[in-house]
């Protein structure tokens, strides 16, 4: 009969017989043989298998390279990737990376780190870092960094009361901690993203890229404009509930739309410190049409507020 060997939680190897019958030393199902189960360091799942390494410390990293599989793994620094045509289902512990494949289902205990895949879903009791997942995703965590990819939808639910959420589009932060945002840096028809947060109950702070829309939850949220390009635009949704800020940093141009600013007491515009000077100029300059008014700041952003004729500087407050 085959035998895998499998580092355990003790870091020390034990083996686990399997064969056509249902059998495990682990105490897991599996069902119909796991063909090749380990291959120059690679743990290898074939179509509508069971497979699971024990928890503990850094299990060796592995790659499913069939779908319809169940995989489970221990947590400190695990590394799986998933290779195959996807819809499997990867059960991680604490402090965990996993390359996701197409229509995957990933759980952890915390600390999660999920780089890639295609329409995902996602749930982490912890903190999530999800890099460059396109598709459509729905991402659950107690707060999460996500840096998303053009025509791709987020759907996100926070799930620890008060933590913060941070959504980044675009590239990752430099040396120096700061996200920069350009419409080349994402992919196809500019680019469009939509985070939506509406299910979350948390503080989120948001920040928009080319062609991107924000979907706020209904607690407070932060959302920031910063872009490199005259041409960008997104629009943007603080969500009801509890006041929000949109704040628009010193950019480049662009065009961006607020769609529920009166929806919200205290909802607030934050804007440079030279444009906070000149906001009485800057409101009086503003044109309104339709019942929506627009206004124009100093680097020639456009921002637009459906729904709203009357703008007050107390809207509006520097930085």
């Amino acid at each position: 009969m085959p035998v895998v060997t499998v580092i355990g939680g003790s870091n020390r190897p034990f083996s686990v017989p399997f064969s056509g019958q249902r059998s495990s030393r682990m105490g897991r199902a599996f069902e119909r043989s796991m063909g090749r189960a380990f291959e120059r360091s690679a743990v290898e799942t074939r179509s509508d298998d069971r497979t699971s390494a024990a928890a503990g410390a850094d299990t060796t990293p592995g790659a499913i390279t069939q779908g319809n599989s169940v995989f489970a793994v221990g947590g400190n620094d695990v590394a799986v990737a998933d290779n195959s045509s996807g819809r499997n289902h990867l059960n991680a512990g604490v402090n965990d990376t996993i390359t996701g494949g197409v229509q995957d289902t990933i759980s952890a205990a915390g600390n999660l780190q999920v780089n890639g895949g295609v329409s995902n879903h996602i749930t982490v009791n912890g903190p999530l870092t999800f890099l460059g997942g396109s598709g459509d995703t729905v991402l659950q965590s107690e707060n999460a960094t996500i840096y998303g990819t053009g025509n791709s939808t987020y759907h996100y639910v926070g799930t620890n009361q008060g933590a913060t959420q941070l959504y980044f589009n675009g590239e990752q932060p430099d040396s120096k901690g700061i996200t920069h945002f350009d419409s080349k840096n994402t992919t196809g028809g500019g680019g469009h993203i939509l985070f939506d947060a509406s299910s979350s109950h948390n503080s989120l702070v948001a920040n928009v890229g080319n062609g991107d829309t924000i979907q706020g939850g209904s607690a407070s949220d932060t959302i920031s404009v910063h872009n490199m390009n005259e041409h960008d635009a997104a629009t943007l949704s603080g969500g009801s509930g509890a006041p929000n800020l949109f704040q628009f940093l010193n950019d480049k141009g662009g065009q961006y739309t607020i769609t529920d600013f009166g929806s919200a007491a205290g909802n607030t515009v934050g804007i440079s410190s030279s444009n906070m000077g000149n906001i009485q100029h800057i409101l009086d300059s503003a044109t309104v049409s339709g019942g929506d008014t627009t206004i124009s700041l100093d680097d020639q952003t456009k921002i637009t507020f459906l729904h709203t004729t009357h703008l007050k500087p107390t809207d509006f407050h520097g930085f």
